[in-house]
């Protein structure tokens, strides 16, 4: 877990401890990268993470921060100080020539302080001294958030519905509130016509949720349907690359332009699978659509090639190639294929 993934996070007690016992920290023979300063190269030092106990190195930004500050000030500092949170807090400090002097400097800081306190305190409370009214206010916390993924639910099983049946989810009519108390007089689209449709065959954990959420909390935007696509493609993806990962495989790629004319690259495989009841089968998958900067040949390659890597594929374990016949796709010179 690297520090800078948790700025400005909105994290529970138990979150924040689980952060703390699994920081990544730097070993004593780490190589941390150089950084120029005028004229000169500086790096952070390992020393200083033994002198300060709460300071932390982020290994993707080479910066540091305050660990106590990133999970309790960004929510706990304004209210009770008017110093403002800035580097080590809410951005990485790097000016290695002058660490001591601003390490030094935020020790002393009011909401630094605070911060500590607030550690301090939360330890206390999970070592078993919890004030009661703490307890249920954690209890309470917790079944909400478990509450709120039943409400989701049967949201998520609708748009996996849809998607698995062909089903466009939208029509330009989906807008305003979702009134259960009345139809509505126009098409409002396939996805809202399925939950009304749940709704009327029993569904009363679905039908409660409509009735008492608030409006900026109905779960059925376009925005959050696109969001529960997503996490399907990524769910998906991922069944299909760790069975691919199990053998070699063939990269399939065209170019094609979606409804707006966004030119992109269509990228599927082709592999070998075996089970004890199938026995072994050709299986052709459709990965994703890469969005294209150009049509070259070398993009078009480029392109192919980042594609596998963000599917986790190893270009090793390539075996063939598939493109149709352009020149750009298939050309020995430089095509995709070269």
């Amino acid at each position: 877990m690297d520090i800078s993934l948790y700025k400005n996070k909105s994290l529970s007690g138990t979150e924040k401890l689980h952060v703390l016992e699994n920081l990544w920290a730097p070993s004593s023979n780490y190589k941390f990268p150089a950084t120029t300063h005028g004229k000169q190269e500086r790096k952070f030092l390992y020393s200083w993470l033994q002198k300060y106990k709460w300071l932390s190195y982020s290994e993707i930004e080479n910066r540091a921060y305050c660990t106590y500050c990133i999970l309790f000030a960004p929510t706990e500092v304004d209210m009770r100080s008017s110093q403002k949170t800035g580097q080590l807090v809410q951005e990485g400090f790097q000016n290695w020539k002058k660490a001591i002097e601003k390490f030094e400097s935020h020790s002393h800081l009011q909401y630094h302080k605070h911060a500590m306190i607030d550690l301090n305190s939360l330890k206390t409370v999970v070592e078993g001294k919890m004030n009661p009214i703490d307890r249920s206010l954690d209890v309470g916390k917790a079944n909400q958030a478990k509450e709120n993924a039943e409400r989701l639910k049967p949201i998520i099983e609708t748009v996996i519905f849809c998607g698995r049946q062909g089903i466009a989810l939208r029509c330009h009519r989906e807008y305003g509130d979702f009134n259960l108390d009345a139809m509505p007089d126009d098409n409002e689209g396939n996805f809202r016509a399925l939950l009304r449709m749940r709704i009327e065959a029993g569904d009363e954990k679905l039908g409660d949720h409509f009735k008492s959420c608030g409006k900026n909390a109905t779960y059925i935007s376009w925005n959050i349907q696109n969001q529960i696509i997503d996490a399907c493609d990524k769910v998906i993806k991922s069944h299909i690359v760790k069975d691919v990962k199990d053998t070699f495989y063939s990269v399939f790629a065209d170019e094609t332009t979606d409804v707006s004319t966004q030119k992109q690259f269509s990228l599927s495989v082709r592999y070998v699978s075996h089970n004890p009841k199938d026995g072994y089968k050709i299986n052709e998958k459709f990965l994703q659509f890469v969005p294209l900067a150009s049509t070259t040949g070398q993009v078009l390659g480029e392109t192919l090639l980042k594609g596998l890597e963000e599917c986790n594929l190893e270009i090793k374990d390539l075996r063939g190639q598939g493109y149709d016949g352009a020149s750009a796709m298939s050309g020995k010179v430089k095509g995709v294929v070269s």
